[in-house]
Formats: C-alpha cells, structure tokens, sequence
C-alpha cells in the first residue's frame, strides 16, 4: 500500500504539493498538475493508497483557497 504524507510544515506551495503526490502514484512527466488530473489519476489507479494528512492548518496557510478546494476533493474521492 502506498502512504502519502501530506504535510502542511512541507507543502508550501503547489509545486511541493504535487512533487509528494508524484512520489506516491504513477504520475506521468506530462500529467497536469491541477486538481482535476489529481481527481482523474486518484479515481483511476488500480492500486491501495492511503493519503495521510498531517497540519491541514499549516496546509490552508500555505495554499488558501487551493488548499481547501484540495480537501474537499479528497473527502469526495
């Protein structure tokens, strides 16, 4: 099973933010890097993955809106 930490002390931005996703799943050189290709790969991908989320405060300071749209796609999924 795959664990992916996301943690709000180190994610400072979008870039750092899908950099951690990358290390986890099967995220091809070409893959958007938005919200709606994280949906569509997350949806997708055959294998377990367990997304841990570690200073949502921290997260939310640093991304704002981003952050919460991220969220919420996560409690969707």
């Amino acid at each position: 099973m795959n664990i992916i930490r996301i943690d709000g002390k180190k994610i400072t931005d979008r870039a750092s933010l899908y950099q951690t996703f990358a290390e986890g799943l099967p995220m091809e050189d070409g893959c958007g890097k938005n919200l709606d290709a994280l949906a569509d790969i997350l949806s997708t991908w055959g294998g377990d993955c367990r997304i841990l989320l570690i200073d949502q405060e921290l997260l939310l300071e640093h991304l704002g809106d981003y952050g919460r749209r991220l969220l919420a796609m996560l409690k969707d999924m």
